[in-house]
């Protein structure tokens, strides 16, 4: 069994502590955020959607639409919301990867741009 000195252990302690209040503040900031903020995995399936993406989108659970693919929900929830013509469109940012190892990708914006 290999022994790891005292300083290691807490070097990697804070560093793992660190890395920890990095990505809280990264999930406070999308919350905060009064945009349409989604989170999809590779394969462009819907993880999760923030409080002012909810309201813009007028959610009240997330629930049904997790797991969706963004571009079905995306049409479905614009076909919903455009009602009247005089309505304008929902503006809708998509956020790709929050994983600070990958390359930034834009945002896609719909509609009030």
């Amino acid at each position: 069994m290999k022994h790891h000195a005292p300083e290691n252990q807490a070097e990697r302690r804070q560093a793992v502590e660190a890395q920890r209040a990095k990505e809280d503040s990264k999930i406070r900031l999308i919350e905060a955020c009064p945009d349409c903020i989604k989170v999809l995995d590779l394969d462009g399936r819907l993880l999760s959607i923030n409080a002012g993406g909810m309201k813009a989108l007028e959610i009240c659970d997330p629930t049904p639409i997790i797991g969706s693919f963004w571009i079905d929900f995306c049409r479905a929830t614009t076909a919903r919301l455009r009602g009247p013509p005089s309505k304008p469109p929902a503006k809708v940012v998509l956020a790709v990867s929050l994983d600070s190892s990958q390359p930034p990708r834009p945002a896609i914006r719909n509609g009030g741009m």
